[in-house]
């Protein structure tokens, strides 16, 4: 894994081939370094049932299709039944941790949190929250992207996980500064729920896949534009629900406003419909553009 290069950003121009293009994103470590780079324009519906088994692209790559957007990431988990046109979810849990021992200085961009405090996982291997997002609370608390973490052995003090961010701190935040937040990349721990209903019922998802999703695997995930899911076998019902949002096992409802229940937005229904038509496989996702 390409876990010692420096920080000095991945430059590339954006050319695009019939309206396709790929765009890198921020540099992290851990990344295998002859993945940086790489522009080849791939095929989201390609290895139907095997997925990328060698990683291809940085996780959360961007793929953009004309009026279609993807993202590259690592599906860690399938339930028992295959299917596609499902939308993935994301399973890796919030943290709410402890600051180390080490107070941190305006402008510092290495910090140390606590191990015993992660709930996602708290003895995790190196990098194992690079790509993710980290919130001192400390006002004003600001958002920073983790470029590289160390193991739960591997921090300046025994004990800590060291973080080194994007930018260094606006504010200073003290020693064993309790609620701050660490969550990893979206991309880098999802699931397939079809026929499960374990997953859907607390995380949010990122995308859709377009192939059967394989465990241990890479693949392309749709978050923008048209795109067939699997709907929930129900009617639309009265006029003017026209917003489709995730059910427990990945497919799409049209949402009822009236039902009090609220689930994750993805988009809304393109073709015409009226009260008496079932909910269509046919959405623009808007998820993550």
């Amino acid at each position: 894994m390409g876990t010692n290069r420096s920080f000095v950003g991945i430059n590339h121009d954006i050319r695009s081939n019939s309206g396709r293009y790929v765009q890198m994103p921020p540099w992290i470590s851990g990344e295998p370094d002859n993945v940086w780079g790489k522009l080849a324009i791939p095929n989201p519906q390609a290895n139907s049932s095997v997925g990328d088994v060698a990683q291809g692209y940085p996780h959360g790559t961007k793929f953009v299709d004309g009026d279609r957007t993807f993202f590259y990431a690592y599906t860690t988990v399938v339930y028992t039944a295959n299917k596609a046109n499902l939308c993935m979810f994301n399973i890796s849990k919030s943290n709410t941790v402890t600051l180390g021992a080490t107070a941190g200085v305006a402008g510092d961009t290495v910090i140390g949190i606590l191990a015993s405090t992660l709930d996602d996982d708290t003895t995790p291997d190196a990098d194992y929250y690079a790509g993710g997002y980290f919130m001192p609370r400390t006002n004003p608390y600001s958002c920073y992207r983790v470029l590289k973490s160390t193991t739960y052995t591997g921090g300046r003090t025994s004990g800590d996980v060291d973080l080194t961010l994007d930018r260094g701190l606006i504010e200073a935040v003290t020693a064993s500064q309790a609620s701050c937040f660490l969550n990893r990349s979206e991309f880098k721990n999802i699931a397939q729920d079809w026929a499960g209903g374990s997953y859907g019922t607390y995380a949010t998802s990122p995308g859709v896949t377009l192939i059967d999703p394989v465990a241990s695997t890479w693949q392309w995930i749709q978050a923008w534009g048209p795109c067939y899911v699997v709907p929930y076998n129900e009617e639309i019902g009265t006029s003017g629900n026209f917003d489709c949002v995730t059910h427990i096992d990945g497919t799409i409802k049209v949402e009822t406003r009236a039902s009090g229940a609220f689930h994750q937005r993805v988009g809304n229904l393109i073709n015409f419909a009226t009260s008496s038509s079932t909910s269509s496989w046919f959405i623009r996702l808007q998820i993550n553009k």
